[in-house]
């Protein structure tokens, strides 16, 4: 179920399924906006005691239109809907991490901005025994409105004094973010420990090339690899490459978790997909499995073709295929299924007419195996195996009679008579048609 505002915006999606004899709610996010489309409020609900109760709700500070840093203020609930605690939030700074703020400590900011729209400080109070007091203070700056640097500071009873938490970014001269990472500060070591860290890199159309993350050590205090991906583009964007590892501390060895290559037409339809596993024995990637696809002059899928990959034998094992045929307004007319047995075999096909389908009238009978239709004055027949072909008038007179290979045949409906026409193979199926 959703729900739109005047101007297209999606305000609400709701999803339920059907158990015991009754709906049960699945999912439901509400959605809010300001005049220029951004926006401004998303809540979520969870389904409890067979009604709705909210567990989240976020509201988006978007008044400044030029910055991507913006401030978020996060309401979340118990399960029985009573308030469980507020947090800020100030988004993309590279520092999202805040702790919680009781409901009764009715927290309030202020925020302050830069000539570019960037919040450079953020002030939160809280009500604290009847008064309203600081709590936390949040710091940012930035280079050519990337911000490079946060910290936050904490409220010590007399004044905003010890900063807690911290995070530094880089950036390449594209702007793409390179470094990230982020800091908390231990109040029983009276040490910094790191919160996240990444490193990137990005190609000359700015798409990321390498991804990799790391996690603190806490014996030796500093940054250890965790996990990496490497990924590739096409010259249109498209991503053709993506390999992600997880780095083994016993080996010293990064080991392959999945991998996969893509290919593409023209129009930027995927038509290749070949997923691969890791080999731990040769410690190298090698194929799992694959996908082909092809698209008619519309960009419908005609092809949908999968395959294993047969270690003993070496060589690719079919796994399913599926061939269609769609009009111009994607309406399915025709699927074809095969199996493999050293190879695809036809198994049957399954045929419908949308009402802007097939030309000339066209219509179903039965659970067809095959296809007869006519299109001008050639009339198109699909068989799964050759047979005998007959063709008579609703009168019963016998207009045709021939034998047709498996797959398509066109033959010259010019000599047909006018008229609704039925066309019996030999196989058994039956179908009509009109001239």
């Amino acid at each position: 179920m959703y729900a739109y505002d005047a101007a297209g915006n999606q305000t609400l999606s709701e999803a339920y399924q059907w158990e015991n004899n009754g709906w049960k709610g699945r999912s439901k996010y509400t959605y809010a906006y300001d005049d220029r489309g951004v926006q401004t409020f998303s809540g979520e609900h969870n389904w409890t005691n067979n009604q709705w109760v909210k567990s989240r709700e976020d509201y988006y500070d978007r008044k400044a239109v030029n910055s991507n840093v913006y401030v978020t203020v996060s309401l979340r609930y118990n399960e029985d809907g009573s308030r469980l605690g507020d947090l800020l939030f100030v988004e993309n700074s590279g520092l999202n991490g805040a702790y919680f703020v009781s409901p009764e400590s009715k927290m309030e900011y202020k925020a302050t901005y830069d000539s570019n729209d960037n919040p450079t400080l953020v002030e939160t109070t809280v009500l604290r025994d009847g008064k309203r007091v600081p709590n936390n203070r949040y710091v940012l700056k930035y280079s050519k409105n990337n911000p490079v640097s946060s910290e936050v500071y904490s409220y010590n009873g007399k004044d905003i004094g010890q900063m807690y938490l911290k995070a530094n970014n880089t950036y390449d001269a594209g702007g793409n973010r390179t470094l990230s990472e982020s800091y908390d500060w231990d109040w029983d070591s009276n040490k910094w420990t790191g919160i996240a860290r990444s490193v990137s890199t990005y190609d000359t159309n700015r798409n990321e090339t390498l991804y990799k993350h790391y996690k603190w050590n806490t014996s030796s205090g500093s940054w250890m690899e965790s996990s990496k991906s490497v990924i590739a583009h096409d010259a249109n964007g498209n991503q053709t490459l993506y390999e992600h590892y997880n780095w083994d501390t016993s080996s010293g060895k990064w080991i392959g978790d999945r991998k996969y290559v893509q290919a593409y037409d023209a129009y930027g339809h995927n038509t290749l997909y070949v997923y691969y596993r890791w080999d731990t024995s040769s410690g190298s990637w090698i194929w799992s499995s694959k996908t082909v696809y092809a698209y008619d002059a519309y960009g419908n899928e005609t092809l949908y073709e999968s395959y294993s990959w047969d270690t003993s034998s070496g060589d690719w094992i079919g796994s399913s295929k599926t061939v269609y045929e769609k009009n111009g307004y994607g309406q399915e007319m025709l699927s074809k299924s095969y199996v493999w047995n050293n190879g695809w075999e036809c198994t049957s096909y399954t045929v419908s007419y949308p009402e802007s389908g097939y030309p000339d009238g066209t219509e179903r009978i039965g659970e067809a195996e095959a296809l007869a239709y006519i299109h001008g004055d050639v009339l198109h027949i699909q068989t799964v195996q050759a047979e005998r072909i007959t063709i008579y008038t609703l009168n019963g007179s016998k207009v045709y009679e021939g034998t047709v290979p498996a797959g398509a045949t066109a033959l010259s409906a010019g000599r047909l008579p006018k008229g609704v026409l039925i066309v019996r193979g030999g196989s058994g199926w039956t179908g009509k048609v009109i001239r």
